[in-house]
């Protein structure tokens, strides 16, 4: 996962915070995270792209191989682009349960999972979906966000915890992820660490 130091950081200090007030902290995160990028961006396709002329989605398959970091296996997800084969996505509606059913089991061993919500801090207006530098690394812009549309195609509940500001005076924020059905427990869990923390800070000028 790239993500960058800033935000590290952040997310370290409320580990540790939380440590400090007698909270059970593990490193770990669920399995097969590239194919749940992959099945959300397989179901947007039926959701967005069902109607549209196969000339068009050429286009678009286009315009996503060419900002193809290669990072995560998206060979299937072009291939459901040029051919969206309704008898192919009740397998797809299966293999989602699968990695659903697979991040419940995730849960029975964790309460909740706290990770980022963005690759970085809040970027600058970007209409042109340029590149994102994270620690000097060029980010694919739509890849800024692919931490919380993960859990868009699974159904997980999950709550955006504000960590106040960075060095460049920029917002920065991480999520909190829980099993199905549990909104009650991750609002009842951001009550409980807001004074451990800093919240939302309004940037200078903003």
């Amino acid at each position: 996962m790239i993500v960058s130091k800033d935000i590290k950081e952040k997310l370290n200090s409320l580990t540790e915070t939380l440590k400090t007030n007698n909270v059970s902290v593990t490193n770990d995160q669920p399995a097969d995270y590239d194919k749940m990028v992959a099945m959300h961006r397989m179901l947007a396709i039926y959701t967005m792209l069902e109607k549209v002329p196969w000339l068009f989605r050429q286009l678009v398959i286009r315009d996503f191989k060419s900002a193809d970091n290669h990072r995560i296996d998206m060979s299937e997800v072009y291939d459901r682009m040029s051919d969206i084969d309704s008898a192919k996505y009740d397998d797809i509606l299966k293999r989602r349960d699968a990695l659903r059913d697979q991040m419940e089991s995730f849960f029975t061993k964790y309460d909740l999972l706290i990770m980022p919500v963005t690759t970085t801090a809040a970027i600058k207006h970007n209409p042109e979906h340029t590149p994102i530098s994270v620690d000097g690394t060029n980010v694919d812009y739509w890849d800024n966000f692919l931490y919380p549309v993960v859990f868009n195609a699974t159904g997980h509940p999950a709550l955006t915890v504000p960590l106040g500001l960075n060095a460049e005076g920029l917002p920065i924020a991480v999520q909190v992820i829980g099993p199905m059905n549990s909104e009650k427990r991750l609002i009842a869990f951001a009550k409980l660490i807001e004074p451990l923390h800093t919240g939302f800070v309004k940037p200078k000028g903003k």
